[in-house]
C-alpha cells in the first residue's frame, strides 16, 4: 500500500524515477495520516480518508490548527450555516469558506476545545456527529454582557458530504439560543 507523499518509482521509467528522487507526490502528507487511526483505501494510487477519520481533522482543526482544512476539503466545498452576521454562509466555497467559519468562531474566544460527543457516524457518503465547545470570552462580541474570562459552552452537530475523502458540503447546526443566553444576549 502506498500512502499519499510516498515517492513509488515502479510506476515510472528508472530515468524518471531518478528525476523525481525526493519529491513529494499531491497528496495527504504521513503526518495528518498519523492523526487518525481508522483504515483508508486508495483511489488513483493515492490514500483517501474515511469519514470518521475526516472527522477527527475536523476537530483538529477547531482545536487549533486550520491547515489541515488543505488536505481534506474539495475545492467546491459550501458551507450551509445560519449566520448570526447575516452573512450569506453559501458566497464563498472551498477550504477558504471552512477556514473562515472556524477563525470567525474562534474570534470572540481565548482559548477553544471542540470535543465529540456523539460518533462521528458515517453512513455512505455523509458523516456526521454531536460536538461540544468550550472557550473562555475574551470580551469581544458586540452586545454581548458576560464579563470576559466567564467559559461559555454550547453544543451542536455537523454534517458532511464527502467526495474521494474530502468534505464537498457542510452543514451546521448549533444551540445559539443557549450560547446567546451565556454571553447575555437574550
Amino acid at each position: 500500500m502506498r500512502f499519499a507523499g510516498e515517492f513509488d518509482p515502479q510506476y515510472m521509467h528508472l530515468d524518471e524515477a531518478k528525476a523525481n528522487q525526493g519529491r513529494r507526490k499531491e497528496g495527504i502528507p504521513r503526518e495528518i495520516l498519523n492523526t487518525v487511526y481508522n483504515r483508508t483505501e486508495e483511489v488513483f494510487g493515492l490514500t483517501v480518508l474515511n469519514g470518521k477519520q475526516v472527522y477527527k481533522l475536523w476537530v483538529k482543526a477547531w482545536n487549533g490548527d486550520v491547515s489541515i482544512l488543505n488536505e481534506v476539503t474539495s475545492p467546491n466545498c459550501t458551507v450551509h450555516q445560519a449566520r448570526l452576521d447575516k452573512k450569506d454562509s453559501e458566497a464563498r466555497k472551498g477550504v477558504e469558506a471552512l477556514k473562515e467559519m472556524i477563525t470567525n468562531g474562534r474570534a470572540i474566544f481565548n482559548d477553544v476545545k471542540m470535543s465529540i460527543e456523539v460518533g462521528p457516524i458515517e453512513e455512505n457518503a455523509y458523516v456526521s456527529a454531536r460536538w461540544k465547545l468550550t472557550g473562555t470570552y475574551n470580551g469581544e462580541m458586540p452586545g454581548a454582557k458576560a464579563n470576559a474570562g466567564e467559559v461559555i459552552s454550547f453544543h451542536g452537530m455537523d454534517i458532511f458530504s464527502l467526495e474521494e475523502g474530502k468534505i464537498k458540503d457542510y452543514w451546521v447546526s448549533c444551540d445559539d439560543v443557549h450560547f446567546l443566553q451565556q454571553l447575555g444576549m437574550l
